[in-house]
């Protein structure tokens, strides 16, 4: 997932969020973060900068038109079909090209594309194929599937990353696309044995790469056919639950 450009606004979130909670509709709060967050958070002039180029990006991925290959009812019949999650991660592999972050669409990251928008292009990136992954588990009530988006606040050069976790009978487990652990793209699916979201993080990712992890619980019909999800907003939204682990991955480095 592209993270540079986001991590300016997303910092700027982390901190002055409950200052601007009363700001009214999603936008304004961006608005509003973006525009007093130096003051407020001590964002330097770049960041600034960044901040109001992803408000332009942001405007041109949220119009952005995607010609649908699949109607609804066909993107049902491919979400029916698949009810485990490793039939789900199969699918997945078999349909979609994952792609590098250098030739994602420049909105990958910015907007987050529905399943039926993501097959629709053919190919996606780690945050795509999360969504997709939760579109197709989403009318099974054996499985609890959330977004975790990973991010690391202190390197302004590092990439995020998004994965989909899932909870059955308790436990947690998570598919993650666009891998690059150990130095070589893949995909990978995790059994769930897991006791929170949190242990796959800290045990499984470790905190060498991401020290905040947030976690979207997104409505399955927009998982499946929703438009103009922008994920700056998902991540604002106070459904989401944002973990910081920046004192605990302090506290291994000394």
């Amino acid at each position: 997932m592209k993270n540079g450009i986001l991590k300016g606004i997303l910092a700027g979130s982390m901190l002055c969020y409950c200052m601007n909670a009363q700001a009214g509709p999603e936008i304004k709060i961006y608005r509003q973060v973006s525009e007093s967050v130096q003051v407020q958070c001590n964002m330097t002039e770049e960041e600034i900068s960044k901040a109001e180029k992803l408000k332009n990006t942001m405007a041109e991925c949220i119009t952005k038109n995607i010609e649908l290959k699949h109607d609804q009812k066909k993107i049902e019949e491919i979400v029916n079909s698949e009810n485990t999650p490793q039939a789900a991660f199969e699918r997945i592999e078999a349909d979609i090209k994952f792609v590098p972050t250098q030739k994602a669409d420049p909105c990958s990251g910015v907007r987050w594309f529905s399943m039926q928008e993501t097959y629709a292009r053919g190919k996606g990136m780690c945050i795509d194929g999360a969504i997709a992954f939760a579109a197709m588990l989403s009318d099974n009530p054996k499985y609890d599937v959330r977004i975790v988006s990973l991010m690391d606040m202190d390197d302004p050069d590092s990439e995020g990353h998004a994965i989909a976790a899932y909870r059955e009978n308790g436990k947690w487990g998570y598919v993650s696309f666009n891998d690059y652990r150990g130095g070589k793209t893949r995909s990978v699916i995790c059994p769930a044995t897991y006791d929170t979201i949190e242990d796959v993080i800290t045990k499984d990712f470790g905190l060498k790469h991401f020290d905040v992890m947030a976690v979207s619980p997104i409505e399955k019909e927009k998982l499946k056919f929703g438009k103009n999800i922008v994920g700056v907003f998902e991540l604002l939204k106070k459904e989401t639950k944002k973990t910081d682990f920046r004192d605990k991955k302090k506290k291994e480095g000394e």
